[in-house]
Order: structure tokens, then sequence, then C-alpha cells
């Protein structure tokens, strides 16, 4: 009897194995995706909750006066120029963290490093990376779900972004990008985007889902909540209605109408921060004075550095070698005029190619260019003063490059079995999209880490930055500032930064300035006036009216509030040589030296509190009680709120035996900062408690 003929059954009626069983679950096929966007960026990005506190962290956090303070919330929301923008929400999340672990614990080399917020950071882009593949599915792109799930995966990972996870002080644009991407994801609702929704919509069945008014609440109060995190998210309603054109092919009067409210809040929101920006952050004189074709120079080649940074993330730093161009000189380089020819071209190109290749591709370049407008340099910023571009300005935006990228990939992907001839195309296609698309993560993500990991190590950092742009003067001040900031201090390779800063920028204030408190430190004030004076001379006007602002309103007892080291280099930067001078000789018990150095000073700057109270600290040294109480109340008339001032006149009125004004002077130090006493003296404090015991007695 002849063998039967064996078969393979067709697909539909072979056993599936346990793991393509557990895979077809509709909840594993639901939630899978979300599970492993998040894991993938979680694994690459790692490194980065180790990461140390850089550059403005001590601004933001570690040094700013109201993350400590009790009532701090107060500050934060209603005392805009009381911290670098007027951000409240990011800094009411340092505030409440502060109150759950401090500035984190130092390692065994005494290294804080913050890892709470460098965490909380990470899981505020994964939820921004997650909200864009939700917001994906939903638009129905021409790659599907694999698309969607790529383009989020690519966000999460993408060696640009890293900088804004690593980056304590960029809390700002992972805060704001949740809320941003969830403001996009209730507002698409609202406004029924998809084909099935507006079907729905066109005949009444879809009031729930699309129309219903709490989607657009929901879109109204993330949107507000993304102000209040970054003023960027103010392209939202602009940007919201790119998307909605991309997927009807029109925009209707209601839905403009609709939006008016939106555009109300990021016109009033923006104003505020461009206010601020101006008074505390210092992008006002003569080195933004760009004229009009300078900035058109500097948009159009900053929106193609973005686009080639994220199509060729490397290699990716914190300072970027600055266009050369240069406020009120005449343009010498004329490939500059290239990129902004070229961009408005390929946009036109898009948008007359639209009806062939859809509005697919116009809209995302329109949503990246118009995401990233607000720094393009038609707005001045600080950062204009060394470098044009940055990774954490893209954040929002690189999603519409990321988008485009992605759908033209798999576009190719799914032709090419007919340009490579195949026996089982359906394979070959899967075999390709699979192998390509592991290459493309492993390869982003493998860049990402050895990003992240460079931001344990901050000296690690900047060095790399320089091997990779060695003629930035500034690149040079932050090696500077963190060979200082190590432990212990390499102050010969500190100085050797500034110098080299110098060599390039002879008119770098900062590094003359820096060289100076390294004398200082080094209790050589002859040769630290030499630098301090040649720092003063060269700073400029925005650095002394705007930076300075902020510092200046900072308590005296704070400045060792960065843990980094025992004394913040930040404090001292907006001070006068001649307060400068008097704290090094104060520091070193000398009297008449410091309290002449403080007097020269208030000539000039007769509204400076802390050098009163400098000045106060000195008469006490020479047990001149009285001149010491007349020194503080001149501090506290420039600074009613200045808890340590009345804490040295209670014990200057102490020493006078006029012990009801000094327990009043306590009670009031303590009033404002209930923590202030903490801050005294052991023997001081003994007084105090035994001052407020017989308050308390009588």
């Amino acid at each position: 009897m002849a063998n039967p003929i064996q078969t393979v059954p067709p697909p539909d009626m072979r056993e599936s194995t346990p793991l393509e069983e557990f895979l077809q679950k509709p909840a594993v096929r639901r939630w899978g995706p979300f599970l492993a966007i998040a894991v993938i960026t979680f694994l690459f990005l790692m490194p980065s909750i180790r990461g140390m506190y850089i550059w403005d962290d001590s601004q933001w956090l570690t040094s700013n006066p109201t993350i400590p303070k009790s009532d701090g919330l107060v500050y934060i929301w209603t005392k805009p120029a009381e911290s670098p923008h007027y951000y409240p929400l990011v800094f009411s999340t340092y505030w409440l963290e502060y109150r759950l672990w401090g500035y984190g614990s130092a390692d065994a080399n005494g290294i804080f490093r913050g890892i709470g917020y460098h965490a909380d950071n990470l899981l505020l882009h994964i939820g921004s990376a997650l909200l864009i593949f939700a917001i994906l599915k939903r638009l129905k792109l021409p790659g599907g779900e694999l698309g969607a799930w790529l383009a989020a995966v690519i966000f999460g990972i993408h060696p640009v972004n890293v900088e804004s996870v690593a980056w304590v002080a960029e809390r700002k644009n992972c805060l704001c990008g949740v809320f941003f991407f969830a403001a996009m994801y209730f507002g698409l609702r609202f406004f029924a985007v998809t084909k099935e929704e507006a079907d729905a919509l066109d005949a009444g069945k879809f009031r729930h889902h699309g129309w219903g008014w709490g989607w657009y609440a929901a879109t109204l109060l993330f949107f507000l909540c993304a102000m209040l995190s970054k003023t960027v998210a103010c392209i939202f309603p602009p940007a919201l209605l790119v998307l909605i054109w991309w997927r009807r092919g029109k925009i209707t009067l209601k839905e403009i109408a609709l939006t008016l409210p939106i555009f109300a809040i990021a016109i009033l929101m923006s104003a505020v921060t461009v206010s601020n920006e101006a008074a505390t952050v210092g992008a006002v004189g003569p080195e933004f004075h760009y004229s009009l074709l300078q900035r058109i120079l500097i948009a159009g080649n900053a929106l193609w550095f973005y686009v080639q940074k994220l199509l060729v993330p490397t290699p990716v730093m914190q300072i970027y070698p600055r266009f050369p161009i240069v406020a009120g000189q005449p343009i010498t380089a004329s490939w500059l005029y290239i990129a902004p020819i070229l961009f408005p071209l390929f946009l036109i190109v898009l948008f007359l190619l639209r009806k062939r290749i859809t509005r697919g591709p116009i809209a995302a370049m329109l949503f990246f260019a118009g995401v990233l407008f607000p720094a393009l340099g038609f707005l001045n910023f600080y950062t204009m003063v060394f470098t044009f571009v940055a990774d954490h300005y893209q954040y929002l935006a690189c999603i519409g490059v990321i988008v485009l990228a992605v759908e033209t990939l798999l576009w190719i992907i799914r032709r090419l079995p007919k340009i490579i001839p195949t026996e089982d195309p359906v394979r070959f296609q899967r075999l390709t999209t699979g192998l390509i698309i592991g290459g493309i993560v492993l390869s982003f993500g493998t860049l990402t880490y050895g990003v992240s990991n460079l931001y344990t190590d901050s000296v690690a950092l900047w060095v790399y930055n320089a091997d990779n742009n060695p003629n930035n003067f500034y690149v040079w001040d932050n090696i500077g500032t963190e060979r200082m900031h190590q432990v212990p201090p390499d102050e010969e390779g500190a100085r050797t930064a500034y110098l080299k800063a110098i060599e390039i920028a002879p008119n770098d204030w900062r590094a003359y300035h820096q060289l100076g408190l390294m004398y200082l430190n080094a209790n050589n004030p002859e040769r630290a006036a030499e630098y301090l004076d040649k720092g003063e001379a060269l700073m400029p006007e925005f650095v002394r009216n705007g930076r300075a602002n902020f510092f200046e309103k900072q308590d005296y007892n704070y400045r060792s509030r960065d843990p980094r080291s025992e004394e913040s280099g930040d404090w001292d930067q907006v001070h006068s040589r001649d307060y400068l001078l008097a704290r090094n000789y104060e520091d070193h018990a000398q009297w008449d030296k410091a309290i002449a150095s403080y007097s020269a000073g208030l000539q000039k700057h007769p509204d400076d509190a802390q050098a009163w109270f400098g000045l106060g600290n000195c008469y006490i040294g020479k047990n001149d009680f009285a001149s010491a109480v007349a020194a503080y109340q001149k501090a506290i008339a420039q600074k009613p709120t200045y808890s340590m001032a009345y804490v040295n006149m209670g014990l200057a009125l102490r020493a006078l035996h006029r012990d009801k004004e000094a327990l009043d002077a306590l009670q009031t130090a303590r009033r404002l900062d209930p923590m202030v006493l903490s801050h005294i003296p052991g023997l001081m404090q003994q007084a105090a408690e035994q001052m407020r015991n017989a308050a308390t007695q009588k």
C-alpha cells in the first residue's frame, strides 16, 4: 500500500505556538506596543538617572531659594522675578521633590547626582513617547500602527533628546512635552480628525466622542499646563490647525473660532515670558541687535541643522559651533544664504505635490518648522551669545521630521519586493522590515546610551564638547567651572581651561572673573583684583541687568546650597570686585580692609542688600554692634524678607542688651524662614533658645 501524500496545512490550520497565542490576546495587542516603547526608552536612557548636576542646574534648583522655603510655592506662583523664568509648574515639581529627597545624597566621591530628579525627567519623557504613539495611531498614518510605534520609539531613544532628559534644568521640556502632547491628543479627538470620526460627526453620531465639550476642556487645561511649563508650547494652536488641515484638506471658520481661546492663552503667557526673559535672563543689549537679514540667515541654517541632526545624530553635544553671524557686523560667509533659500523652496515643492504624495509631508514639515519658530532667532534668547542651536530646542518639533522619515522608509520597504524579485515577497518584506527597524532602534539606542553616560561625569561631558567644538569659549568656561566643582577641585585644570577661553575670546568676561575668584580662594587679593577688574570692564550690560537681577534676590545664607561644593561658583559671578574683595577680607578676619571694600562698593550700588549684610558682619567682627545694627537695618530696608539679616541683627541687639528688640528680630527671622535658625552656629543658637525660653516663662 502506498504511503499517503504528506501535505503542509495552510497557515490558518496550523497549531499556534504558546507565544503566538499570547501575542494575539486582545490585551497584549492593545497594551503591548505601549509597554515596549516604555521599556526600550527606559533601557537606553537608563544611565541618565545617575547624571550629575550641570551648568545652570544650580540656578534652577540647587541654589534656587524658592525650593527649600516652606512657602516657596507662594513665591513660585506669585512672584515671577524670583525664578529664571515664569514656569511655575516646573519649579513646583522641584519644590515637591525637594521635600521627598532633598538634593539627593553624595556618593563615595562626594558627588551629588540628583537621582530622583533625573528619574522623574525620564518618566515624563516616556510619557511623551506613549502619548505620541496614541496620537499617531489615532491619525491612521499610511504606515499603520507599525509606523506610529516606530516613530514613538525613535522619539523616545533619539540621541538629540538625551539632553532634555539628562539635564535637570530641562525638566521644562519633559514636563511641557507631556502636557503638549496630551493637549494635542484631546484636541484631535475634539475636532474629529480621522475619516471615521468626521463621517460620524457629519451623520450626527459623534457628539459624545468627538465634539463633546469634555474633550475641549481637557485640551484647554493641558495646553495651559504646557504653557506654565515652557512657553514654546505657544505654537500649539497653529500646530493643531495644521493637523486638522492635513486630515481634512480644509479648516472651517468654526474650527478657527474654537481655537481662539487657545490662541489667547498662548499670547498672554508668551508676553509674560518675553517680559521676564528681558528682565531676569538678560536677552537684551547690543549683543542681540541682529538685523532682519541676519535673523533670517540664522533661522534658515538652524532649520537644516536640526533636520540633519535628526537624520544623522552624531555627534550630539551641549554647545554646537556658532554660525559666523555677529550682531551689527556684515555677513562674510556666502554659504549662509543657501539654507534660507532652500527651505522655503522645499516647502513650496511639497505643497505643490500634495495631491500626488498627499498632504502628509508638507504638514509634517510645517509642524516641525512652526514648533521650532520661537527658537529660530527671530526672538532673542540668552544662548545666542555662544550658539544659535541646541538639541533641547527641537524636543517638541522633532516628531514632525521623525514621522516623515519613518513613513518614507516604510513606503520604500513596501515597494522593495517589486524592485528585488523574490519567491516569497511577503516573507522578504517582513524580514527586511524587521532587520531595518531593528538596526535603526539598535543604532540610535546605542548612541543614546553612550550620550546618556556622558552626563554621569560633568567634566567628561564638557571635555567631549571641547573635542568636537574646540573653538567655543563657553565650552572652555564650563570645563573650568566643572573642574572647580570636582572633589577635590582641580585648580590647575580649571585655570588652564579659563586661559584657553580667553585665548579664543579675549573679551570673555566670565573667564577673567572666574580666574579672579580662584586667586581670591588662594588668598591673593592683589592678583585677584587684576582679573576681577578686567572681567568687570568687559561684562556686558545684559549680564549686569539680567542675570544679576536674579541672583541678587537670593539670601546670603543660601549661597552654599549648591550640593556640588561648599560654595557655588554661580553665586559670585554677579557681584562687583569690591564685594568679592570684601568677602575675601572678611573670610580672613581683615575687618578694616573688608569694611573699606564693602563701603566702596556701596557707594556705587547703595541698594545691594548683601553688601550691607556683609558690612554688618564685619562690624560684629570688630565688636562694633551699634554700627552692625545700622548696617543690617539698611540690608532689610533693601530686602524686607532678608531672614539672615534679621537673625544677625537680633544677635547684635542682644550684645547691646536690647533683649526685647533682639527677640523681635529673631522671631521675625523665623517667621520669614522657619529653618533659618539652623544656620546659626551652636553658641548663637543656644543664645536664641535662651531668649525664647525666657520670653515663654514671662
